[in-house]
């Protein structure tokens, strides 16, 4: 391929009447095409990486503060719970397993809106749809693990709350 290249090129060269080296044209391979293609698939592959972490970001801490008004909505909850003998892991879990739902119909719903989106695009474009089981199936798994990590620290400050200050609370 570089023989041709150069072939090609000074081929070009003599019927341009190009002597100094200055061409006004460039040949390229087929090779440099897909190389080019790649580093721009590579780059817009770590941009959607990217825009899709910090989405989760933003929907943990979403679910982060729906918890955390829960529990302070919940307050005289939480203590009836513990002063009827609940304990604080019984109420963490509690509070983490909503959390946890909240992420299942997050994801769920992305994950639909996803699909929906790709179909669409994939129909227009004329392309393809290519759709990852597995890239599906990491997502959901990511999202789950956000939700817990967001979800732990209101249902900790649940499990922490003294009882009897938790039935005072108005």
């Amino acid at each position: 391929m570089p023989a041709a290249e150069q072939e090609a090129s000074e081929i070009l060269a003599r019927r341009h009447r190009i002597d100094d080296g200055d061409d006004d044209f460039k040949v390229t391979s087929p090779i440099d095409v897909i190389r080019a293609v790649e580093r721009t698939s590579s780059i817009l592959s770590d941009l959607l990486r990217g825009i899709a972490a910090v989405s989760l970001l933003v929907g943990g801490i979403g679910i982060m503060n729906i918890q955390l008004v829960s529990v302070a909505e919940r307050t005289r909850e939480i203590g009836v719970r513990a002063a009827t003998g609940a304990s604080p892991t019984q109420i963490l879990s509690q509070f983490l397993w909503e959390a946890l739902t909240l992420t299942v119909v997050g994801a769920a719903a992305g994950v639909g809106f996803g699909l929906t989106i790709a179909s669409i695009t994939a129909k227009v474009m004329q392309w393809p749809r290519v759709i990852s089981g597995p890239g599906i199936a990491g997502g959901v798994a990511f999202a789950l693990g956000v939700g817990l990590v967001f979800g732990f620290l209101p249902a900790r400050r649940a499990a922490a709350m003294d009882p009897i200050e938790a039935l005072r609370h108005e």
